[in-house]
């Protein structure tokens, strides 16, 4: 006699998963004396569903994307918990989808090591933050400066500086927090899906196009007076000559 088990293996919900990042820095406060200080901030990075009012506009080759009024806030997106016995909610899992990219750009750490070898301390960067604008955020000077006190320790040469990168990023982030500038960079992976023929279909619409030329007029009194007197101004140098 022979037995056949047939074995069901249910879908087993990720009750630790999240659409939340959870992110560790340090700030700089000042005291009433004017010192500055450093105080370690906390920060909670949760999905809301919301809805941008924006303005297009391309030009000269250039697009131009611009808020026309600022975020409308609706309800906060929670990571989906699927029953085993029910169809999965695929919505759902595209708003964590969607989490799961913006935080992809966001994760990692940012500290220093000790090299035994030369006891000597170093710093080390581990996300992809590295890679985009958040690099210049006000939230990460503590770390660039005293990544440049070690660099200077570290140096054969006090004298050394280092290069202008960290300006020009700095620049970028426009003296912005990490809360800010995560609100910024989930608008702009927001608005890329646009360009996206899955998500966002082609359709017809009305455009306005306008294109600068130049026009030239033919004036015959105008062109025969001026010829005319170049002509009339060479042929009497040359009766005089």
């Amino acid at each position: 006699m022979t037995i056949v088990l047939h074995l069901i293996y249910l879908q087993r919900p990720a009750n630790t998963s999240s659409n939340q990042l959870w992110t560790t820095y340090q700030r700089y406060f000042w005291n009433s004396s004017g010192a500055r200080y450093t105080k370690v901030q906390h920060s909670a990075c949760r999905l809301f569903n919301a809805s941008y009012d924006v303005n297009i506009d391309f030009k000269a080759g250039t697009q131009t994307i611009s808020k026309n009024q600022e975020l409308e806030t609706n309800n906060e997106i929670e990571y989906p918990k699927d029953n085993p016995y029910t169809l999965t909610n695929y919505a759902a899992h595209s708003y964590s989808a969607f989490m799961w990219v913006l935080t992809d750009q966001l994760v990692g750490s940012m500290g220093f090591w000790i090299d035994n070898s030369t006891n000597r301390k170093f710093s080390s960067i581990s996300s992809p933050i590295e890679h985009n604008s958040l690099l210049g955020s006000l939230d990460l000077d503590p770390f660039f400066d005293y990544n440049d006190a070690l660099y200077r320790q570290n140096a054969t040469s006090l004298n050394r500086t280092m290069g202008d990168q960290q300006v020009e990023d700095k620049a970028l982030a426009n003296n912005k927090t990490l809360n800010t500038l995560i609100e910024e960079l989930s608008f702009n992976v927001t608005i890329s899906f646009m360009s996206s023929t899955l998500l966002s279909p082609l359709v017809n619409t009305t455009v306005l196009r306008a294109t600068t030329v130049n026009v030239y007029s033919y004036k015959s009194k105008s062109l025969f007076l001026a010829y005319g007197l170049a002509i009339l101004t060479t042929l009497l140098a040359n009766i005089s000559a």
